[in-house]
């Protein structure tokens, strides 16, 4: 998003120059830039001892999404991929690998991708999911809408788990 008026005094925002980042927006009664802002989210690959997947199906949508929400303030990512698998799915995290970062253009966002470990057990899911399913990573990501940020995420951990020739 890009801010058009100082979010402090009001004013019209201008361009100028600063060095390598190029025009930002600038206030010039606060003498501040306000660069591009966007969301920071996490999206988590949950998977169990068994190597399913856990795939989700938000409300009025199909299958085809994995764990996911925004990072609050004050919050780490690790502490938000956690928070969100309790909060959506009801299971406790073992173990929390950072993979990559994921631009999602259709929404603004930029998103941190983990691999979650967990222990197979039946979910407790928040009112934002309707059904939640254990998948095999094939599966999975036939769920997926090609080129997402969740299908990269998941063809990410199957190429991870294909033994070196």
């Amino acid at each position: 998003m890009r801010s058009i008026y100082c979010p402090l005094c009001g004013k019209k925002l201008a361009c100028r120059s600063l060095g390598d980042e190029g025009d930002v927006p600038w206030c010039e009664a606060c003498e501040r830039p306000y660069f591009d802002s966007f969301s920071t989210c996490v999206i988590a690959l949950v998977v169990n001892e068994l190597g399913e997947i856990a795939v989700l199906r938000e409300n009025s949508r199909p299958y085809g999404g994995l764990v996911a929400g925004y990072v609050k303030p004050g919050e780490c990512a690790e502490e938000t991929a956690r928070r969100e698998i309790a909060e959506e799915l009801g299971l406790p995290v073992h173990a929390l690998e950072p993979v990559r970062t994921y631009w999602f253009d259709r929404r603004e966002q930029l998103m941190l991708g983990f691999f979650a470990r967990v222990k197979k057990a039946p979910f407790t899911l928040s009112s934002e999911i309707k059904d939640a399913a254990w998948m095999s990573p094939a599966d999975a990501q036939a769920a997926m809408r090609p080129g997402g940020p969740a299908y990269r995420l998941v063809s990410q951990y199957r190429m991870a788990q294909t033994p070196a020739p």
